[in-house]
Formats: structure tokens, C-alpha cells, sequence
């Protein structure tokens, strides 16, 4: 409204002043009706903002993109820094996205990330929380003690508890044998080898390896600390009251490295022996036999059963032959073809069973089959009559350095539990209880090296017979033993 209506006049209108591009608007027109009268005033742009234009009087109101002007993309707000240099810094970023500290770039902000790098990566991250060096990724400061809870924050691992660090918050161990804990000095679960007890973890008594706090209807007994012990150490017997409570761990007798209670009074039985050159006999720990001078030990001893000796032979001569134990095995349920499909097998089970070293880990023998021999006979029962079963004769040859070493693999091949490894191993091998093993046997054959020719010399034979059932397997042993009288070849 540039006049008003009066008497004798109508009001005119006119248009409201537009500012030149290097000006700014100082005061606002008032358009419109009613007393609207004041104009658009114009102010001239600093000589500064002569190419940008401007939104006030000074240089740093120049108007201006600010991603060009500054360099940094998704820069929302920014100031000249710099009117000589015609230099702008961004003030603030548009949207969700967060400013690095050194004003150079907006980026979007990841999760538990204080400083972002990228949009996808972080340069330093909240409390708790590491910045993962492959990734970028913000996770739970492990350095510092903690891990992943099921929610995506971070906890104390087992054992530790939150404290104030010199850098922030950070995980201190709790106090020995606690695996849980509110603090210092506030125990709230104890490892096996503690019991809690007014906030603390007690260890447990000597002798026991697993415990708890417990009072038996809630009467300490006169014993303090309460304990009741759930698992003794190696060495020791959990002794129990009348109620089956047990409260400590006795001590088993030197000899013994562990022990049971004896049946029918208040002795001990040990189950296994401390002591080296002893062996277990029903219960106590004796001292293993020592071969005499004019012995060999033909079978090693075990932590359950004593060394075995024999009469030594000499072997003063035994380069001069070659020694060979020969034999067979009669196997009930196997065909050829199996057994040769097997045949590896069925040599590392006599092997492992009866050429073991002392030590019980390598073997002292390589056992050669030799040939097989196939027949069908009436073997097995079935209903009320007999079915045909196949009986497999596997012949096998096994190269010793001297007599010794042959009379111990016949020696080894009459001992019971050595039997039953055996025939345990073959069955196994076979297929189970449809296969039985019938005979077995050996001799020790010598060679004079220059002829060939078959020696008269002491040849021993062995013979047994071994029948497993479907459950357990035992064992009747013949044994036939022929010397031959020595000739001169």
C-alpha cells in the first residue's frame, strides 16, 4: 500500500521493492491490506559476498552451497573461516550423520560408536567397547576384560567384576576362588575348589578337589569351616557319616595312588599303586618279580598282573639261523574272501595282542599271512539242528632275531588275558558274535643259513583253543610242548 484512501481519494498500491544481487533484505515489506505501508529496505552486501550475495552486512553472512564451499559432503551449516583465502568449515551435518572431530567429513553414525571413520567404520567407540581392527566395527574390549551379553552389550566375564578405570570403566578379577563376585571383597559363586561362606570363597579341605558349604539339618557340628566334600584328589577316600554326608578326605595308604573303602571293616583296598616295580594284587600294592640270572621275562608286567619268567635259552648260535614262528588260526564265520579283505587287520590284532612291547605302545613283531584254507562244516546250532558255518584256516609266519624272542611270542600266546585281547580284537574285526575262533598254533622253526635244511634243534608248539560268546568272551588253553632231540645235520 503505498497510499492511503482518503475523502476524495481511493488508496494506491504498489509493488514491494526487490533487492539487487549484492544486497540483503534489512527490512521486510510489509504486502498485504489493511495499514500495510512500509517498503522492502535494500542493504549493500560486504565487498566480500560481491559474487555469492548475502544475508546480512558483514563477510561472513555471505550466502553459499556449503558441500562446495567447504568440501564435506552433507555439510548442512557453514561459516566463512577465512575471508581473504575466501576459506569456509562446516558447522553442522545434514540428517542422521555425525561431524569428525576435525570438522572434515559428516558421516553416518554405527553402533556403540562415538567418533565414526566411514559411514561403516569407527575411529573410537563407547565404553566397553573396541574398535575391531579388521573391521572397523565397535566390540566388547576384551583387552579390558569383557565379552558379549545376550542383549548386544558388554558384561565382565566369569571371574572379574566392573570397576572404575583410569581410561573408564574396566573389569577387575575378583578375589580367589570366586567365579563370580559384586565387588573386592562380595564372593557370589566359588570354583570347585572353594565353598561359599558369608560372601566369601573358602577353600576346600586338604585332600578334596570339589566342595560346598552344607550343614546336615542345619547343624554345623562343630566344624568350621561347614564343608561337605564331593570329589577327594588322587590319593585320598571321601569318608561319609551314617546319613551318606561326606565331610572330608582321608588320606590312602603311601602305597597306595588310590583306594576304596574295604568291605567288612574300616580298611582300605587300593585300586591303583603309587609306587614303580609294584603291581595290583586283589587290593594291595606288591613288589613285581624279578627274573633271575638263568631267566627271561616271556611276559611284561601290567598294573594289574605280575612279570612272568622262564629258563633262558642260549642264542649264542642264533646268527647262524634263521628263526621263524609258524602257525595258524582256525576262525569260524570268516571267508576267505573276508579274511583277505581284512587281512591287514587280522595281523595288526595279533600283533597288538601278542608282541607288544614293555612299555605297551610299539609293537616287536611282523606277522606275514601266509595262506588260507576254506572248508564248510556243522558248526552252529540253530533250532534243533546244526547250520552249515565256514571254517577258515588262516596260516601265518612271523621272523624273530633268536630263540628268546620266539618262546616269548609262544609264552604270550598261552596267557589268558593276552588270549582274550585276541580273540576280543578278532571278533571285532569280523563282525561279532556270529564269529568264533577255534585253534591256534605255533611252533619255532630254525634254518641253518647255508642249506636250507630244517634244524633238529629245540622246537616248541603251541596250542589253544579259544570260544567267545555273544557277551564275554573265555577261553580254554591246551598247550603241547615237543622238543625234538638235537642231530647233527
Amino acid at each position: 500500500l503505498s497510499t492511503a484512501c482518503t475523502q476524495t481519494s481511493d488508496a494506491a498500491c504498489g509493488a514491494c521493492t526487490v533487492c539487487d544481487s549484492d544486497e540483503y533484505e534489512a527490512t521486510a515489506c510489509q504486502d498485504g491490506t489493511g495499514d500495510a505501508t512500509v517498503d522492502r529496505e535494500c542493504g549493500a552486501c560486504n565487498v566480500a559476498c560481491a559474487v555469492t550475495g548475502c544475508t546480512g552486512p558483514s563477510a561472513l553472512d555471505c550466502s553459499v552451497a556449503c558441500p562446495d564451499a567447504t568440501g564435506v559432503a552433507h555439510c548442512a551449516a557453514c561459516t566463512l573461516t577465512d575471508v581473504l583465502a575466501d576459506e569456509w568449515g562446516c558447522d553442522a551435518c545434514d540428517g542422521a550423520r555425525v561431524m569428525t572431530t576435525q570438522a572434515d567429513a559428516c558421516y553416518l553414525l554405527i553402533e556403540n560408536c562415538q567418533e565414526p571413520a566411514s559411514d561403516t567404520t569407527c575411529m573410537s567407540c563407547d565404553d566397553r567397547f573396541d574398535v575391531d581392527t579388521d573391521t572397523g566395527a565397535c566390540v566388547c574390549a576384551a583387552a579390558q576384560g569383557f565379552a558379549s551379553d545376550d542383549v548386544g552389550g558388554c558384561v565382565c566375564v566369569e571371574g572379574k567384576y566392573e570397576a572404575d578405570g583410569d581410561a573408564g570403566p574396566e573389569c577387575a578379577t575378583c578375589p580367589e576362588g570366586c567365579t563370580a563376585c559384586d565387588g573386592e571383597s562380595a564372593c557370589t559363586a566359588c570354583d570347585d575348589a572353594h565353598f561359599l561362606e558369608d560372601a566369601s570363597c573358602k577353600p576346600c579341605s586338604a585332600g578334596c578337589e570339589r566342595c560346598h558349604a552344607g550343614h546336615i539339618d542345619g547343624i554345623d557340628h562343630g566344624r568350621d569351616p561347614v564343608e561337605q566334600c564331593d570329589e577327594c584328589a588322587a590319593g585320598f577316600l571321601r569318608e561319609t557319616n551314617d546319613s551318606g554326608f561326606a565331610w572330608w578326605c582321608r588320606p590312602c595308604p603311601d602305597e597306595c595312588a588310590t583306594c576304596e573303602a574295604a568291605e567288612g571293616d574300616d580298611g582300605y583296598d587300593c585300586s591303583s599303586c603309587a609306587e614303580e616295580g609294584t603291581w595290583l594284587d586283589d587290593g594291595a600294592c606288591v613288589a613285581l618279580t624279578e627274573c633271575g640270572d638263568d631267566e627271561e621275562e616271556v611276559i611284561p608286567p601290567t598294573a594289574t598282573s605280575d612279570r612272568e619268567c622262564d629258563a633262558a635259552v642260549a642264542d649264542d648260535d642264533a646268527d647262524e639261523y634263521d628263526i621263524v614262528v609258524e602257525g595258524s588260526i582256525v576262525i569260524f564265520g570268516v571267508t576267505q574272501a573276508q579274511a583277505e579283505e581284512a587281512e591287514e587287520e587280522l595281523a595288526t590284532a595279533f600283533e597288538t595282542s601278542f608282541c607288544l612291547s614293555d612299555d605297551g605302545e610299539t609293537t616287536t613283531c611282523s606277522v606275514a599271512i601266509t595262506g588260507y584254507n576254506e572248508v564248510e562244516t556243522r558248526a552252529r546250532r540253530v533250532g534243533g539242528g546244526r547250520a552249515l558255518d565256514t571254517q577258515l584256516t588262516v596260516n601265518f609266519r612271523i621272523s624273530v632275531a633268536d630263540r628268546a624272542a620266539g618262546r616269548r611270542i609262544l609264552a604270550r600266546m598261552e596267557h589268558a588275558r593276552l588270549q582274550a585281547r585276541f580273540a576280543a580284537k578278532v571278533q571285532a574285526i569280523f563282525g561279532g558274535e556270529d564269529v568264533n575262533i577255534g585253534e591256534i598254533s605255533g611252533q619255532v622253526t630254525e634254518t641253518p643259513r647255508d642249506d636250507g635244511t630244517v634244524s633238529a634243534a629245540a622246537r616248541a608248539a603251541v596250542s589253544l583253543v579259544v570260544g567267545l560268546g555273544a557277551a564275554t568272551a573265555t577261553a580254554a588253553v591246551a598247550v603241547a610242548v615237543a622238543v625234538a632231540a638235537a642231530a647233527e645235520l
